[in-house]
This record gives C-alpha cells, sequence and structure tokens, in this order.
C-alpha cells in the first residue's frame, strides 16, 4: 500500500497564536498543532490549510485545518483508527483523504465537518485495498483511486450527490493519482508497461495521454492541474537526474531545471509553478512565471533548515512548513 501523499473522535480547537512577518514581499503566517506536523497537503483560496501531523502522545496521525481568518487550527481523527490522512480542502472548506482502519484497509472519507466514509464499490476489503479520496473541487465532486479485490488500481469520481464513477487509462494500466480541478477535469499519472505516465480526463470522459520529452523509466509523475487544464509534475529524462515539466492545455510542454531541485508543489491558475529546492541541507522556495522567471523565497523565521512550501491555491497561497533555529517544524502560510 502506498501512502498518498488518533486523538479522541470530536473536533478540537486549538488557540495557538499565529505570528505573521514579511519576506520578499509576501506575508508569511506561523501556525503550529499539539504534536508534529508530518505533512500539509493542500490550502484554499482563503488561506484554509489541511495535512495531517503526529501527535505528541504518539498515537498516530490525525487530520488538521488552519484557517487563516480567525487563526484557529482544528484537528479531528476518524472515531476507532489511529491513522487519519486528510490530503485536500476545497474553498467551502470541505475535506477529504483516508484512513486505515485496524485490519490496514483504505477507506476514503469526507468531513464537512461531519466525517462520511467513502467506499468504491468493487473496493478491495484486504490489507493494502480499499479507497483513497484525493481531491475535492468547488462542486463537491471528489476524485481518488481504489484498489479492487485482485489488487488493480483505478481511479473514480463520487458526485455531490455520492454517485461513484469508477475510470481507467485505456490499455493494460494502472491509475496512481487523480487531481480534480474546478472544471471537473481530471490529471494524474498512471502506470503501463513498466513506466508511469501523465493523463488528463475530461469532463466526458475522455482521455489525453502524454510522457515528457525524453522521459524514460521510471517515466513521468502528474503532480497538479489548475483552472484552465494546465498540468506540472517531474519525470526522469534518459540522461538521468529529476526535471519539472508544464504541460498547458493546448497540449505544449514545457520543461525546465532548478539548480538543486527537489520537489514540485502544484500550479496557480495564472501558470506559475510553485516548488522546494534543496541545497547543503537549506530548503529553499521558488517560484516559475510562465515566461520562465524564477524567484526564490524563504520564511524569515527559518533556522539552517530552511522552507518547504508543499502545496499551492489557485490565486497563489502558498502553504508548507519550516524550522526553527531549535529544530522545531512549524507550518506556514504564505500569501502575496
Amino acid at each position: 500500500m502506498r501512502l498518498r501523499f488518533a486523538l479522541p473522535a470530536f473536533a478540537v480547537l486549538c488557540l495557538i497564536p499565529a505570528l505573521s512577518h514579511a519576506s520578499f514581499g509576501s506575508t508569511f503566517t506561523t501556525f503550529d498543532v499539539p504534536g508534529v506536523i508530518s505533512q500539509t497537503s493542500a490550502v484554499n483560496k482563503w488561506g484554509s490549510v489541511t495535512g495531517y501531523y503526529n501527535p505528541t502522545n504518539g498515537s498516530g496521525f490525525n487530520g488538521f485545518i488552519y484557517q487563516a481568518s480567525s487563526g484557529v487550527v482544528t484537528t479531528f481523527s476518524v472515531p476507532g483508527v489511529s491513522r487519519t490522512y486528510a490530503l485536500s480542502i476545497n474553498d467551502t472548506g470541505w475535506v477529504v483523504g483516508y484512513y486505515l482502519d485496524k485490519s490496514g484497509v483504505n477507506h476514503g472519507f469526507l468531513r464537512n465537518p461531519k466525517i462520511t466514509t467513502l467506499d468504491v464499490p468493487g473496493a478491495g476489503t484486504l490489507s493494502g485495498q480499499g479507497t483513497q479520496a484525493l481531491s475535492i473541487n468547488d462542486a463537491g465532486q471528489i476524485a481518488g483511486v481504489y484498489f479492487d479485490t485482485g489488487g488493480y488500481e483505478h481511479g473514480f469520481i463520487r458526485d455531490a450527490s455520492g454517485n461513484y464513477t469508477s475510470f481507467d487509462v485505456p490499455g493494460d494500466s494502472w491509475v496512481e493519482s487523480a487531481w480534480l480541478n474546478q472544471n471537473g477535469q481530471v490529471g494524474g499519472t498512471y502506470y503501463a508497461n513498466s513506466v508511469n505516465h501523465g493523463y488528463i480526463m475530461a469532463t466526458d470522459g475522455t482521455f489525453t495521454t502524454f510522457d515528457a520529452p525524453e522521459s524514460s523509466t521510471p517515466g513521468t509523475f502528474v503532480l497538479s492541474i489548475n483552472l484552465s487544464g494546465e498540468t506540472t509534475g517531474v519525470y526522469y529524462p534518459s540522461a538521468g537526474g529529476l526535471q519539472e515539466f508544464v504541460r498547458d492545455q493546448y497540449g505544449n510542454m514545457t520543461t525546465f531545471s532548478i539548480p538543486y531541485f527537489y520537489t514540485v508543489a502544484g500550479i496557480e491558475d495564472n501558470g506559475n509553478v510553485i516548488g522546494m529546492k534543496s541545497h547543503l541541507s537549506q530548503d529553499r522556495g521558488w517560484k516559475r512565471t510562465p515566461a520562465g522567471v524564477v524567484t526564490y523565497f524563504n520564511d524569515a523565521s527559518s533556522g539552517y533548515d530552511g522552507t518547504v512550501p508543499t502545496c499551492v491555491s489557485g490565486n497563489g497561497k502558498v502553504a508548507g512548513t519550516y524550522f526553527d533555529s531549535g529544530g522545531k517544524i512549524h507550518g506556514f502560510l504564505m500569501t502575496n
């Protein structure tokens, strides 16, 4: 089973003061959870951040929501389980993700704020099988993947009425990720012929598949899709190493290289790509415009280990983590 990247069953409000400061023309706001943040997974246009963390008592993983408007952190978990992974938040504040039951089976969930379990019909019920909800848009559509009784991986969309539609990229393939945009398009990665490839599924169910130029094993990985249907991600060229790409809504592919590149966090609706580089143990965020201009940013409160952006909203709000001079990890929200 692959991890996509508990407290009591009731939600807990953590009134932890948020600290703000400006750097490089942007404002950074710090937030903390009652434990160690493992992942800031998604941020919406209002600056609400979701993710998951490890409580101080080491009881497993729990979800959290940080609301920039109030500075309040809300923590939550699915009752009776020790691993709750919150992965996506829409502009209404609804959160989706998945949890593992005591038998190791995956179940998707929707929190709005009541928690509803999501199980795709046909999902397997053995350890490592089941359903993982990965993304949600403002229409209430949810996309993700599920593992069937044979362990094969498929994609799915759940509409706002609760109806499930499963999908597979044509051919002998596995759907490995499914990211929704606000228009209902799905972008992601599929696996076929021992290599990973990118795909986009239109709202009518038709597929476009693609690879970055000179992509080689293990292939091309789509990590984000914006409102226009532009996608970004990473690929492994035949010459070795790891490179970034942007594919616009017309199919034009642009590849680029950030020195000491580490990962891509996502793409804004205006085409800016956000990511992270790591050099000499110092992490920094970067932004690349459609014109190819690259700038770097760092939370001024961070220590030597630096700043790790992990997600971006369509309107350019960035969330992630940083380490202070004492080595403690904090969450941050960056706004312009």
